[in-house]
């Protein structure tokens, strides 16, 4: 696709396994199938951003497009009308919002991670919720910098943050459970939370940015491959997916197969 259009891919995703949408750095939103190509011009923000440089690009289940970019916030895009409509740009400061990951968790609800904070969406109302850290209250984000967010088989939701460390959110509790470093081996090393996926059998595995992969079990017990420990040669994850029983691992120079 580089070679093709001569940009560099920033995002994408698949729709039904014969379309593919990406973004790239010239602020393009780029659809592919075997018969077609299509690119859409995303708008500018500013003069001081004329282009949008998207993170993260996310296929929801109405088959509408969410843009998280590092300089233009939340986008969508609704395909059969081909347009572009702002859901959030800035933070309450008035900054512009770093948006790093996006998940839909129930029919209108969408969840945006951010450098500030996390950002909940309801489509139906177009109200917003941010939640931040907050140092007296133990039972909520450990982190404003979220890097990932992940959907369980129950519900519930993973947040990995980049300093805070791994968080739990049960819609039973509406608290945030955090998962802290701890001296024990059946603990999850390192604050820096880069991706999480759960696999067919329930385990949660948890890609960190310097301590190498973890599986977090059903019974609560933890492993870990590292470079210590198995034949992995870095311990900076950067992407995970998992299909049947096999694990694959995206480090920060290459790829690998569990």
């Amino acid at each position: 696709i580089k070679n093709r259009y001569n940009h560099k891919v920033t995002a994408f995703t698949v729709e039904n396994n014969n379309k593919i949408w990406f973004c790239t750095d010239d602020g393009q939103l780029n659809r592919l199938d075997k018969s077609s190509y299509s690119a859409f011009p995303i708008p500018a923000y500013s003069a001081e951003n004329p282009k949008a440089y998207v993170e993260k690009l996310f296929l929801d289940s109405h088959k509408n497009l969410f843009l998280g970019s590092s300089n233009h916030g939340v986008l969508q895009f609704t395909p059969p009308t081909a347009t572009f409509r702002d859901i959030l740009a800035n933070d309450l400061t008035g900054l512009t919002l770093f948006v790093r990951d996006i998940i839909q968790t129930a029919d209108q609800e969408y969840w945006f991670a951010t450098e500030s904070g996390l950002f909940i969406y309801n489509a139906e109302d177009g109200k917003i919720k941010n939640l931040k850290k907050e140092k007296d209250n133990p039972l909520g984000l450990s982190d404003n910098a979220i890097y990932t967010l992940f959907q369980d088989k129950d519900k519930a939701v993973w947040v990995g943050t980049y300093f805070g460390g791994l968080n739990y959110y049960a819609y039973e509790n509406s608290v945030f459970e955090t998962f802290f470093p701890r001296s024990s081996a059946n603990s999850i090393e390192g604050y820096a939370i880069r991706e999480i996926v759960q696999d067919n059998t329930g385990n949660i595995w948890i890609g960190t940015i310097a301590f190498g992969l973890f599986c977090y079990e059903a019974d609560g017990s933890v492993s870990c491959y590292s470079s210590d420990n198995t034949d992995i040669y870095t311990n900076g994850i950067t992407d995970l997916y998992c299909q049947q029983e096999r694990m694959l691992q995206q480090f920060l120079d290459g790829n690998r197969i569990l």
